[in-house]
């Protein structure tokens, strides 16, 4: 049985894509609303957040999220969205 919940993080392109569109963090505004920066994990649900909305943002094709390695050395780590405040903003 898989796990409800998933951390997720920007890919190497998302990073780059970031960086080259001013630095700040990333917003997706479908689903619950997140919030990335380069080097972040955010733990998200895994059917709807996941499947539905994170992993299909994309740009020409290349995906900006991707599911966090599991030996991630990320910078921090977000929690749950339903823990979490909501940001607004950014892109």
């Amino acid at each position: 049985m898989a796990e409800d919940w998933v951390d997720v993080m920007l890919t190497p392109f998302g990073e780059r894509y970031v960086k080259e569109n001013g630095g700040g963090p990333m917003q997706v505004h479908e689903g619950s609303g997140f919030s990335f920066t380069p080097g972040q994990v955010v733990r998200v649900t895994r059917a709807f957040d996941w499947e539905r909305v994170l992993k299909n943002q994309h740009v020409n094709g290349v995906a900006l999220i991707q599911i966090a390695p599991k030996d991630s050395t990320a910078k921090s780590k977000a929690q749950p969205k339903a823990a979490a405040a909501v940001t607004e903003g950014g892109k």
